[in-house]
């Protein structure tokens, strides 16, 4: 089906069937969006005024019906209006919230046969019979006795259900005792039979280095490592490679199998002389992260005695806790110290150094750091050390060259370079100045390039930030050496310049860098995407996420120069 233009006589014509401004939205977005974005809404007279609610135009409302819920779902903008400005008690015409008291409750509680049922079904009875203590007298309910929830009952009540969330919806009783108990993740870990984890790796074996993952999505996961620019598609970018097949190392295994696997995989490669880049440390849930709730932040703060406890040993359930003042509710917390000068002073002189002081005791160190009373702890050695231009050099002594000072002593090595002092140690090794011709010389004693980067790292980096690496034609398995002639037979394949990209980046690359790209002449010549085409080639769409997909260089212009907001309003009158 062909997308309409939404012109103003198309727009005219259509807003002919609508008799009120959301009537015409409800039944044409796309032509109300161009309408309101052009301003042309106020010329069709036959819309109905929109409506003021003042209080006397509220209350008019409020008297065709029966009950609050009632004006709500039948005339909702109204509604709101009252409440925001709490005319609601006003309407004594409307039927009152129910009180409920004992008898009302009890004749409520016989429509149901247990406890739970009859939370479901009446809330707010349920809560009142509950705070009353008068359930205990609907006999009806499990015989008048409740069930004691020990392991085993839970165990065998959980292990009817695939996860936590069908747990708590089917039985919340028998959840609510095992999570107080802390036995929900020893159950589900094994209890959930979920097998869609995969292990994966990227190998780049002309530089004989690999990335290892994990993902229950291999297609989306391999398409976000090609298009984000992440660790994969960093490392390929920098070294003007392209990205290797996704390999799957492992697949079918639990959620919990794949995080001890994928560290396995990655130690295997280590073993095996491969290259590690993976910046993130293996084992991460992902996409399975927790999300704190005050449930599970409950939980783990169960596993501490105190704050400072807690915030090692899981800073993130610690922050979401502290954040929303739940903190006071782990009565079992040791009382959180106040760090006086004394109590600083004292806390203070069970560490040697500022580094120490701050590692071990995070609290009193910060309110000891605020406060101003770090120097008066004269016993630290090496706190906060005022690198001397004496000082610089005796620690200088202890090593032969720049890099081996800056392993050694990172701190000392900044003051020196700092004030120009690296200079003044003579018996540091002569910093070599990697130009052309020693590069080569040095790329020479070396058959590929992953023994050159492994041999020597300095002279490669300079090799491939100055692109002298395709020059080592002795090196094996080395990468093509794409000519103007290569480029210009590879481009044939393609019949534009996105095509081109997406099929071999890395030529296409070369090519662009070269000014090459124009050679091409079969290409498909670019549209450059001006406001005025840009917005004839939106109106095809509803929403950005259909021009997006649509259209991506038009869609892509716009958002670069602001017209989305234009093309596309966020919110609609």
């Amino acid at each position: 089906m062909k997308k309409i233009t939404w012109t103003y006589e198309k727009c005219y014509e259509e807003a002919k069937k609508y008799s009120s401004r959301s009537e015409f939205y409800k039944g044409s977005g796309r032509a109300y969006q161009v309408a309101r974005g052009n301003k042309w809404l106020d010329d069709y007279k036959w819309f109905k005024e929109v409506i003021r609610w003042t209080y006397e135009k509220c209350y008019e409302e409020a008297k065709k019906y029966s009950s609050r819920s009632e004006f709500k779902k039948e005339n909702n903008s109204a509604y709101q209006v009252a409440r925001k400005n709490k005319w609601l008690d006003d309407y004594k015409f409307i039927n009152e919230k129910i009180k409920w008291n004992y008898k009302t409750c009890y004749e409520e509680a016989k429509k149901y046969s247990t406890r739970y049922e009859f939370r479901k079904g009446n809330c707010s009875a349920y809560d009142a019979a509950w705070r009353n203590k008068w359930i205990d007298d609907y006999k009806w309910f499990f015989f008048g006795k409740r069930i004691k929830w020990t392991y085993e009952k839970c165990y065998e009540e959980a292990s009817k259900y695939s996860s936590k969330k069908e747990f708590k919806k089917e039985n919340e009783s028998a959840y609510q005792t095992a999570w107080k108990n802390g036995w929900l993740d020893e159950w589900f870990s094994t209890i959930i039979p979920f097998r869609n984890d995969h292990i994966y790796s990227y190998e780049f074996t002309d530089l004989k280095s690999v990335y290892v993952g994990r993902t229950v999505e291999p297609l989306a996961r391999d398409n976000d490592h090609r298009s984000r620019k992440d660790t994969v598609y960093s490392f390929a970018k920098k070294h003007n490679i392209p990205i290797p097949k996704m390999k799957i190392l492992e697949e079918g295994i639990t959620v919990i199998e794949g995080k001890v696997k994928e560290g396995i995989w990655l130690e295997k490669y280590k073993e095996e002389g491969w290259i590690t880049i993976n910046k993130a440390k293996t084992g991460g849930i992902g996409s399975f992260s927790p999300k704190w709730t005050y449930e599970k932040c409950y939980e783990k703060a169960q596993n501490y005695s105190s704050r400072t406890e807690f915030c090692k040993g899981s800073s993130g359930a610690y922050s979401v806790a502290r954040k929303n003042k739940w903190l006071d509710d782990y009565v079992w917390f040791t009382n959180k110290l106040i760090w006086t000068k004394e109590k600083c002073y004292e806390e203070a002189k069970n560490y040697s150094s500022r580094g120490e002081f701050q590692k071990e005791n995070p609290s009193a160190y910060r309110v000891a750091r605020i406060n101003k009373w770090l120097n008066d702890y004269v016993w630290f050695v090496n706190g906060r050390f005022f690198w001397t231009k004496e000082k610089c050099y005796e620690v200088a002594k202890k090593y032969s060259s720049r890099g081996e000072f800056y392993e050694g002593d990172s701190s000392a090595y900044s003051a020196a370079k700092r004030n120009k002092w690296l200079d003044d140690y003579g018996w540091f090794k002569e910093k070599i100045i990697w130009n052309y011709e020693n590069c080569k010389e040095e790329a020479k004693k070396y058959s590929t390039r992953y023994e050159f980067r492994k041999g020597n790292c300095s002279a490669y980096e300079a090799a491939l930030r100055n692109k002298w690496l395709n020059d080592y034609d002795w090196f094996v398995n080395g990468r093509v050496k794409w000519t103007y002639e290569k480029c210009y037979e590879e481009a044939k394949k393609y019949s534009s310049r996105y095509k081109f990209r997406k099929g071999n980046g890395s030529v296409y690359t070369i090519a662009w860098r070269n000014k090459w790209l124009d050679d091409y002449v079969w290409f498909k010549e670019r549209v450059k995407w001006t406001k005025e085409k840009c917005y004839e080639e939106a109106m095809k769409y509803f929403s950005r996420g259909e021009f997006r997909k649509g259209n991506g260089s038009a869609y892509q212009a716009a958002r670069i120069n602001n017209w989305l907001d234009e093309f596309f309003p966020k919110s609609l009158s």
